[in-house]
């Protein structure tokens, strides 16, 4: 129960800082703590630091707005869901997994084999992902002797081998 309580002080500790954070710079320091010494909030504006009141008038609080890290969805695949930009939707892969790293790889040599050959801005906008996750997946293709690779730079073509 301590974690809850100390999660609830935290939250508190930080709703008061935001709301510090509208008192204008001009108010004079008697004024702010007569508004705070009729609040409920008197004890835990005690316990600000000098540095935590003035990030928060200042603006530059510390604490964190926004959804909290890692709380982004995640499609049932393995892949993350498209980005959303303009009207065109490009699909990613998490390949930071091995699932998701056999997801794109599957995807690639899905395309190359229909298609025979290609170079890799056309399998990229067929299959989808970054340039980087691209590379390394055609990288692991040509690894296992699926994909061959001609020429240089822009002009690379690969090829399914199979």
């Amino acid at each position: 129960m301590a974690t809850v309580a100390s999660a609830i002080e935290e939250a508190s500790r930080n709703a008061l800082k935001e709301a510090l954070g509208v008192v204008g710079h001009g108010t004079p320091v008697g004024k702010l703590l007569d508004q705070v010494a009729d609040s409920p909030y008197l004890e835990r504006f005690r316990d600000l630091t000098i540095g935590e009141l003035l990030d928060a008038m200042s603006g530059t609080s510390k604490s964190r707005r926004g959804r909290p890290p890692g709380s982004g969805k995640q499609a049932a695949n393995g892949s993350a869901p498209a980005k959303k930009t303009g009207t065109k939707s490009r699909k990613s892969f998490r390949t930071r997994t091995e699932a998701g790293r056999n997801k794109i790889d599957a995807a690639v040599s899905k395309f190359l084999s229909s298609a025979g050959e290609a170079g890799a801005e056309q399998i990229r906008s067929a299959v989808g992902g970054t340039s980087a996750q691209l590379r390394q997946s055609l990288d692991r293709l040509r690894k296992a002797k699926k994909v061959t690779r001609a020429g240089q730079k822009r002009g690379t073509r690969y090829t399914w081998k199979g």
